[in-house]
């Protein structure tokens, strides 16, 4: 499976926190988003990083091993799943939260 992590328009919210590094190399505890993610992934798993293009190339420098940026984001085998295009373009949704649960519910029980 290939997981796609990426920073959402209210990434300024957390400024200056995040103004040299993604929303999701901010450490929350012990780790950080990105380490939880990795530390939930299977061998057959990848990840790739969608960040802002002024960061791009230090994410890349700290990330040598990810995909930064990649020119179609991925999309899944699925095509069940609302919200995916077997054609290769992206689609990106935003949902209130309640209907992000329910979403997030749904691909649990496929």
């Amino acid at each position: 499976m290939i997981i796609t992590v990426f920073e959402d328009v209210e990434y300024s919210s957390l400024f200056p926190l995040n103004i040299n590094r993604a929303s999701f190399e901010l450490r929350c505890g012990a780790f950080t988003n990105l380490e939880r993610i990795n530390n939930l992934l299977t061998n057959d798993d990848t990840i790739q990083l969608v960040v802002r293009n002024d960061i791009s190339k230090l994410i890349k420098e700290r990330f040598p091993h990810l995909i930064i940026n990649p020119e179609i984001v991925s999309i899944s085998s699925k095509p069940e799943i609302p919200g995916t295009n077997k054609t290769g373009v992206p689609i990106s949704v935003a949902l209130p939260t309640a209907s992000s649960m329910a979403f997030i519910a749904a691909i649990g029980r496929i």
